[in-house]
């Protein structure tokens, strides 16, 4: 969301870490050292706790063309934690961080929050997020993120997480509608003491939220090397480049999605490569084109991935040497089951999980699975044996609605990388059309596009997610 026509309309709270310390909030803290401004809770809260937060990162994105400078304005975060008194009347306690000097490139990104998350942050910022819900599946406290200007006439910029009233006539119905935290546990399955019941309620008292937000969660930018967050592609098939932008592909064969040609040395060298092919979809998406394999190199070690479908895992066909974490996955309670035989206008779907297909009782109508194999590329031994992560990459066959298969996930690591450097259609919006390759194999440095070459790149499009949310 951004409002106004200024030199700022195109700044926006991109990404949020939230560290969930293994699943638990971070206990222990003091009343004044978590800056919440939680006080008075009435008794009949007494379940929530004002010593007990998470520690998060926020990254915020110029998505405008041009460099921002801060110079002449002030840019506030405000973050603004809403919970109950002790009239269960909302309240809310704010926490401001500003930034009104310096510049900010076209698509750079800079980050506020705790150092020991990550390094790359203009302050260490002694504040936890607080939320929590209680026994009868009210958010009692949740948090909001609102990037605005602070001049004469402050204007927002973005906002992320949303308080309201479900009732305010009756003021012990009061709840949040949305929080940064716990929309892990109000709109989809939870995990441990989270976990809801076949009539989606909670199973017990849960006070805090109990999901781990993993690396694959937090997509991060090393500046002093001038990474990116992380790139993706995914569906038939949309990408998401290392510099932001998102573009449909459109090829069938083999191609190249991203290499760190430019640091080939010795025998091995530290060589990373992800090539992909791109071919037609099965059944009823026989029409649109998907990245289905994909060929990994590292530093010698080869692996060969089948990327699944609906109703298919992701499957390691061919590995010698790169290890790698298998991990079953959930779907939201809204997926669906697609039937790969049916025709339009008869494209049968269904939510429940022991029929046939309607409209022919022997058409293929896979059931839900779903799973994701993950592993982190360093490039030479030495490097690996160092923990020097320069990719960390997460394969998955469909997302939790059951769309958007055959699913790639690039993020810096650790040792980071230059995305100026590298190359390949994941990379870069300019190798699109040209990344083709021989075989899946192929390990040869790919040349730069030509000047006719560039002319034909393809346009950007809207972020999938912002078009359908179901799409992410």
């Amino acid at each position: 969301m951004s409002i106004g026509n200024d030199k700022f309309e195109g700044i926006y709270i991109d990404q949020i870490y939230i560290d969930t310390n293994s699943g638990n909030a971070y206990t222990g803290l003091s009343e004044s050292n978590t800056m919440l401004g939680i006080n008075g809770v009435v008794d009949h809260y007494s379940g929530i706790t004002k010593t007990t937060g998470y520690k998060w990162v926020i990254q915020i994105t110029n998505g405008t063309t041009a460099q921002i400078d801060f110079s002449n304005e002030e840019l506030t975060l405000n973050v603004c934690t809403n919970y109950k008194d002790e009239n269960a009347d909302g309240e809310s306690a704010d926490t401001y961080y500003t930034r009104s000097s310096g510049t900010l490139d076209s698509n750079a990104s800079f980050y506020i929050g705790f150092i020991s998350l990550y390094s790359g942050v203009d302050t260490d910022i002694d504040v936890y997020l607080s939320d929590q819900i209680d026994s009868s599946d009210n958010i009692v406290v949740s948090s909001r993120f609102i990037l605005k200007l602070e001049d004469s006439a402050p204007s927002i910029k973005d906002v992320v997480g949303n308080s309201n009233f479900s009732n305010p006539f009756n003021p012990l119905t009061f709840t949040f509608d949305q929080s940064i935290v716990l929309h892990t546990i109000t709109q989809c399955v939870g995990t441990g003491s989270a976990k809801r019941d076949n009539n989606d309620n909670l199973a017990d008292g849960s006070v805090v939220p109990t999901r781990t937000f993993n690396i694959g969660d937090w997509n991060f930018q090393d500046n002093s090397i001038e990474s990116y967050f992380n790139a993706t592609a995914y569906g038939d098939p949309h990408i998401c480049t290392l510099f932001g932008e998102h573009y449909e592909f459109d090829y069938f064969g083999y191609i190249r999605l991203f290499d760190n040609q430019h640091i080939r040395e010795g025998k091995d060298n530290d060589l990373i490569i992800i090539n992909g092919e791109v071919q037609a979809g099965p059944g009823r998406w026989s029409g649109s084109q998907y990245i289905r394999k994909l060929f990994i190199y590292n530093a010698g070690k080869t692996m060969l991935v089948d990327l699944g479908f609906r109703g298919s895992k992701v499957t390691i066909e061919q590995n010698d040497g790169i290890e790698y974490e298998e991990e079953e996955l959930s779907f939201d309670k809204d997926a669906m089951r697609y039937c790969f035989d049916c025709i339009p206008p008869k494209r049968f779907k269904t939510k429940d999980s022991n029929v046939s297909c309607n409209n022919n009782h022997n058409h293929n109508l896979p059931p839900l699975v779903r799973n994701k194999i993950s592993f982190d590329l360093c490039g030479s031994e030495e490097d690996t044996k160092s923990n020097k992560v320069e990719l960390h990459v997460i394969l998955e066959n469909v997302n939790e609605y059951n769309l958007q298969p055959c699913r790639l996930n690039i993020a810096v690591g650790n040792d980071g990388i230059n995305k100026k450097k590298a190359s390949g259609c994941i990379v870069n919006r300019k190798y699109a059309t040209h990344c083709a390759l021989k075989s899946i194999c192929n390990i040869d440095d790919l040349p730069e596009p030509t000047e006719e070459e560039m002319k034909n790149i393809p346009e950007l499009e809207i972020k999938p997610i912002l078009r359908n949310l179901k799409w992410k």
